[in-house]
């Protein structure tokens, strides 16, 4: 199994792919919230399952690629350094049950997730899946706005009449926003397909229009900065490494 499937445009792709495809969504949908969103507190058993079969699945699915696994796992060895710190923590922790629960809900499942997410999908792939989850995140929050106005808009608070959609506050609401304004550009300025390209243009002007109507200053700060930056990166790329080292000094 390689990693190149070339999503948009192919015309047959095997179950498995497909399956692998379609669960790459669904797992980035639990770190959107989504599934929280849906789920929440008032099912646990169904959010706890969610949680650790984004665990457990790519497990099985990396040990049955291992020279896929053993390829990847030599790369960012610095990354690796860093995890290790983030699970050896817990000899000097405060709190060992606390750290204990970091150590097994966040950092083995996103580094497990990232492991297979990033050796299974070329980057254009991955750019899809993540576009797609975070579309529909879009479209969840704008259903609590629209239709619960009372959970997606902040008030009564210092916040009064921001939107916020699902999330506690709209910083967390104008940061998911933040991420897909910035998919939906790279995804549009990069890809020649033309559905892709209609689509990620809604996306261009609703998740900004959103971050604007959030009042996070913060992420509009933000979402201007990466985007000049994209388009500069974007513009100067022939000219080599020298022009990146240049351009990421000046921003």
């Amino acid at each position: 199994m390689n990693n190149s499937t070339a999503l948009p445009g192919k015309k047959s792709i095997s179950s498995l792919t497909l399956f692998e495809v379609l669960f790459s969504v669904y797992g980035f949908l639990f770190y959107t919230d989504t599934w929280w969103a849906l789920f929440g507190e008032t099912i646990p058993p169904v959010y706890s399952a969610i949680r650790y079969s984004i665990l457990g699945v790519p497990l099985i699915l990396l040990l049955l690629r291992g020279k896929t696994l053993l390829r990847v796992f030599t790369k960012g060895s610095l990354l690796w350094i860093f995890i290790s710190v983030c699970v050896f923590s817990l000899a000097w922790s405060i709190n060992p049950d606390l750290t204990t629960k970091g150590i097994l809900r966040i950092t083995l499942q996103i580094s497990v997730f990232a492991l297979y997410f990033s050796s299974r999908f070329n980057p254009k792939d991955q750019l899809y899946i993540i576009g797609s989850a975070l579309g529909i995140t879009v479209m969840v929050n704008l259903f609590y706005i629209l239709a619960m106005p009372s959970v997606g808009i902040h008030a009564g608070d210092k916040f009064d009449g921001a939107w916020k959609g699902f999330y506690e506050s709209k910083n967390e609401f104008s940061g998911s926003m933040l991420w897909a304004a910035i998919v939906c550009y790279i995804i549009n300025l990069k890809d020649s397909n033309p559905f892709a390209k209609r689509i990620t243009r809604i996306g261009g002007f609703l998740c900004p229009a959103l971050i604007l109507l959030s009042t996070s200053k913060s992420a509009l700060v933000i979402f201007l900065a990466l985007y000049v930056a994209i388009a500069l990166l974007n513009k100067y790329i022939w000219q080599g490494s020298k022009s990146f080292l240049l351009i990421d000094i000046a921003i």
